[in-house]
């Protein structure tokens, strides 16, 4: 399974907050937005309790928040853009995260979570399409961008 497959259009947005906690409150509503859970509040609570064990600023200005959750839905892989910056987030670089990548799977999905991760950091060591992404006009050709690059490095 490639991580395409977990994601769509709907699951990008430009975020609003331009701080770590909601950043990640708001990524999580959009995942109950999308049916892909039907307790929010529980959702957000994993993955904050997730952050208090180490922060998954990745460096490069990227945010990698996961979690395997036991009431999910459906699983997905959510975007959110946030062009200023989140200063907050405790990278490992201290470079504001400006694209956060959002893992959700079921519990015991373990090799699938490593799959997807791997694929995902494949596809932002390129700097390039970092840049294209964050200065993206909306979040449409946000995700445009992720299924172009994806798609060219299979080739």
């Amino acid at each position: 399974m490639e991580f395409l497959d977990f994601m769509n259009e709907n699951l990008v947005t430009l975020l609003d907050a331009a701080q770590k906690n909601e950043a990640i409150i708001e990524l999580g509503k959009l995942a109950g937005k999308q049916a892909m859970v039907d307790d929010v509040e529980d959702l957000i609570k994993k993955l904050f309790y997730r952050e208090q064990l180490m922060s998954t600023g990745l460096g490069l200005g990227i945010g990698f928040p996961h979690v395997r959750y036991n009431k999910l839905s459906k699983p997905g892989v959510l975007m959110g853009v946030q062009t200023g910056g989140i200063a907050d987030y405790e990278s490992i670089d201290n470079i504001p995260v400006k694209i956060i990548i959002m893992i959700i799977l079921q519990e015991g999905d373990q090799r699938l979570h490593l799959r997807l991760l791997s694929q995902i950091v494949r596809l932002f060591k390129d700097p390039q399409i970092i840049e294209a992404i964050i200065n993206a006009e909306d979040s449409g050709t946000a995700f445009d961008i992720i299924k172009t690059s994806a798609g060219q490095q299979k080739n």
